[in-house]
């Protein structure tokens, strides 16, 4: 279990560094934000937003920022990767997260503030390096617990989206038209059940919290929380390598690679979470 989540952590980290550090990070949509940051800081030095968007010093002083949030992440997966030497450094796993926090606060910023899942469907990778260092620590309870809700909050908010309570996004569409030959329409009906399963997974993840004492006694009840870990597992993998075969292109290999490689790295802890927990609900 212990290695699964420190994997789980490292490669989800060296994505978010080579994002970071390669395409630059979404902290122009948090300090350049006239609700946000932005305001506040075009307040702060007596200038307009408009006169900042056109300096390059602001434009270096973000893409230097968002090199150095890199390292970061960078020196927080090798920390994780060879903790048992390494572990005295592990303040720069605590920095990254604080890092991780502020990126996803990025994204929600890019989305006008008005789709709040879009910050928390990132829970199970802001915890991924948490709960390696808890497994390390031996905290097994506390790991199954946060793994618990990390996932089904991931899970809820991946499905708020592909249910339509936000606007669908349209990879999502087109991950089912290239990957299965769907129809347009046929793929959006297909990612409304989706949507469904996904809020069914979250509400039996936090009933076996509730009822986890019992589990021993009711065989029923394993089964099912079993079969529902069996779909984040299996749903997680898909949706991880969809985003990454569905972008590719003929003859621009290095051009995808460059692109999307890391989006496969970032959702690792989407399947190495509900798996672990499945490792440990069988034994």
């Amino acid at each position: 279990m212990v290695n699964l989540l420190r994997y789980s952590a490292f490669f989800m980290l060296i994505g978010r560094a080579y994002q970071h550090i390669r395409w630059g990070g979404p902290f122009r949509d948090i300090f350049y934000h006239p609700e946000g940051l932005g305001g506040w800081y075009a307040a702060l030095i007596g200038r307009p937003l408009k006169v900042i968007y056109n300096d390059h010093f602001y434009e270096y002083a973000l893409s230097y920022f968002s090199d150095g949030v890199g390292f970061v992440f960078l020196l927080a997966a090798i920390v994780i990767l060879f903790y048992e030497r390494l572990a005295k450094f592990k303040w720069l796993v605590y920095a990254a997260l604080g890092f991780l926090l502020l990126t996803f606060f990025g994204f929600l910023y890019g989305k006008n503030l008005d789709q709040y899942g879009m910050f928390f469907e990132h829970t199970a990778q802001f915890f991924a390096p948490l709960l390696f260092i808890w497994a390390f620590q031996g905290m097994q309870r506390k790991v199954i617990t946060l793994g618990t809700i990390a996932i089904a909050i991931t899970y809820f908010c991946h499905g708020l989206y592909a249910y339509g309570y936000y606007p669908q996004p349209g990879h999502f569409a087109d991950m089912m038209i290239i990957g299965f030959g769907m129809k347009e329409d046929l793929a959006r009906s297909v990612l409304v059940g989706i949507g469904v399963l996904d809020f069914v997974f979250a509400l039996i993840a936090m009933l076996s919290l509730i009822n986890f004492g019992r589990l021993e006694n009711s065989k029923m009840l394993k089964i099912i929380f079993i079969i529902n870990l069996w779909y984040a597992v299996i749903w997680g993998v898909l949706t991880s390598v969809a985003r990454v075969y569905t972008s590719y292109t003929d003859g621009m290999f290095w051009h995808w690679a460059d692109q999307y490689w890391l989006e496969f790295l970032v959702r690792i802890p989407h399947f190495i979470i509900p798996y672990v927990l499945l490792k440990k609900m069988k034994s």
